[in-house]
């Protein structure tokens, strides 16, 4: 289980990035590298809402 989640929220992360980079161009690219730290903490605290709510209303 753990390296499924592991592989599941790796590929996502980097499909994320390509995604931007494709969509958006050099801007988004710097914007991460510069915020990267940022990003990373308001996604796991998003994710972690996700699955609070997801327990909370199933």
């Amino acid at each position: 289980m753990l390296v499924a989640a592991s592989v599941l929220g790796r590929g996502l992360r980097f499909f994320a990035v390509a995604g931007l980079l494709r969509w958006l161009g050099p801007p988004a690219k710097d914007f991460i590298d510069r915020h990267f730290n940022t990003l990373t903490v308001v996604f796991f605290l998003l994710l972690a809402l996700g699955f609070w709510l997801a327990r909370r209303l199933f």
